[in-house]
């Protein structure tokens, strides 16, 4: 739903997080409010594993968030090592011995 980009703030020189929502959904109503409710949800709660809001806003009609910048890695190599349980297909079931299934 958004993009996120390294920025400046320039009144407090730090850098910052800013997740803008993509181009493709600006124009959407629906998604575009639950890109600023997910701001405010955010914003309202205090926890470590949840970022911090410093600003929400428009550019040209389209929202952003800035946040903090976190180091680390990316959600994608964060993620590559964790294994991914393995779900069975709801008609996907137990034969009985004896059963051919077909």
């Amino acid at each position: 739903m958004g993009e996120v980009y390294l920025a400046e703030d320039p009144a407090l020189q730090r850098k910052v997080a800013v997740k803008v929502l993509r181009a493709d959904f600006v124009a959407n109503d629906v998604i575009r409010e639950r890109f600023v409710r997910e701001a405010r949800s955010m914003a309202a709660l205090q926890h470590q594993h949840i970022v911090p809001v410093f600003h929400i806003g428009y550019h040209e009609h389209t929202p952003y968030i800035v946040m903090p910048r976190l180091r680390g890695a990316d959600l994608e190599t964060w993620t590559r090592d964790i294994p991914t349980p393995y779900v069975k297909p709801e008609n996907d079931y137990e034969t009985p011995p004896g059963i051919i299934r077909t």
